[in-house]
């Protein structure tokens, strides 16, 4: 039996805090463990090690992982579990070399994407823009259509597998379809958090991120939901923790910090379901602008354009740039998504939309696909 007669694609090294979280999605029941450095990285619970799921998960030491370039995967596949003497096959194991993000880097490649809504196709073709020069993969949300079922997940790993190939650091930041369903409750299961969290501060290289969630676009008590979120309260927390984090180090140390979120938080949707926590939001731009970032790394509108400071769409102020880097078009079968080029010496961007590119002017927006700032 090979590797991928288990694994459905090639395993996804996301990064969120400290850690690397390694993801390998699988097609049967088994067990799985990391390898680095010669230490075993287990996908288990309190000792437990997990079977029941589609993707398993562990986490090691981003600076382990740095340091050796390298790690392996190993899978049990399983014949019976059961509460005394099961049953597994032999170990399968396979090795992968591993490309940090490493500093002094004179550009950054960068791929974003976000908004696919269970399309894979065009995102795996575009996202592969950068061929072997790709630095660092973000997919910023929905990438499903909704977490109806655990299966929906797999699509994230799906697309950063296939681009990544298991080699190439990648950001997974929540989108608001992926609170949508009763799935939404196995997210520990499948996507990186830190403390439990799907918001944090993240050192890679010489860049900085701060990765925000919003949650979702309307208020808790919408017929939508049918009391299924509390993002009133979810918020508010996550208030205290940019507080916090805006007095973190690696903002100060770091030649480029970037705002990562699903939602563009500095943008006032003005419909009135849409427009909520104005005071929250207008509280998240100012504390935002403390860390001097380069820019805002949005999603959520699916059309893609650059909103500056002063802008009429800049609502609360922003202190630099933000991107809206997704744009898609499910009706006609159109997808586009962000390359970033960065050089940190420099303090320069280059941004290109990569794909099918819809007609912005009728939007009122710049009718451009390329951006420097």
């Amino acid at each position: 039996m090979d590797f991928f007669d288990i694994a459905k694609t090639y395993p996804t090294v996301c990064a969120a805090g400290d850690k690397y979280y390694i993801s390998v999605t699988v097609n049967r029941k088994c067990f799985m463990y990391i390898t680095v450095g010669g230490k075993k990285y287990y996908n288990a619970v309190c000792g437990v090690n997990i079977s029941e799921t589609a993707a398993h998960l562990a986490s090691v030491p981003s600076e382990i992982l740095n340091e050796q370039k390298q790690y392996s995967v190993t899978l049990i596949p399983i014949v019976k579990r059961r509460s005394y003497s099961g049953k597994t096959l032999p170990e399968i194991t396979k090795n992968f070399v591993f490309k940090p993000l490493e500093k002094g880097k004179e550009k950054i490649n960068i791929i974003h994407i976000a908004d696919t809504h269970n399309l894979t196709k065009k995102p795996i073709e575009y996202g592969k823009y950068f061929g072997e020069n790709l630095d660092l993969l973000i997919l910023n949300g929905d990438i499903g259509e909704n977490a109806q079922t655990e299966k929906v997940y797999l699509n994230t790993y799906f697309i950063s597998g296939e681009i990544t190939k298991g080699a190439i650091p990648c950001i997974i930041s929540r989108g608001n379809h992926d609170l949508r369903g009763p799935a939404a409750e196995a997210l520990d299961k499948y996507f990186p958090l830190v403390d439990g969290k799907t918001y944090y501060n993240l050192k890679i290289g010489d860049l900085s991120f701060m990765v925000l969630d919003c949650g979702e676009d309307k208020d808790d008590s919408d017929k939508e939901y049918g009391n299924s979120v509390s993002c009133r309260e979810f918020r508010a927390e996550e208030t205290k923790f940019i507080e916090k984090s805006v007095q973190n180090d690696i903002y100060k140390n770091s030649k480029m910090n970037i705002v990562l979120c699903h939602m563009p938080f500095t943008i006032l949707n003005n419909e009135k379901k849409f427009a909520i926590e104005k005071d929250t939001y207008s509280k998240w731009v100012e504390l935002t602008s403390r860390i001097n970032p380069k820019l805002y790394l949005f999603a959520h509108i699916h059309l893609f354009f650059i909103v500056n400071p002063g802008d009429e769409m800049d609502s609360f102020g922003q202190s630099c740039p933000a991107l809206s880097g997704s744009e898609i078009n499910k009706k006609g079968g159109r997808f586009s998504l962000a390359a970033l080029t960065l050089y940190p010496d420099r303090n320069k961007v280059e941004i290109k939309q990569v794909g099918d590119i819809l007609d912005k002017s009728k939007y009122g927006l710049e009718n451009t696909d390329y951006f420097v700032i």
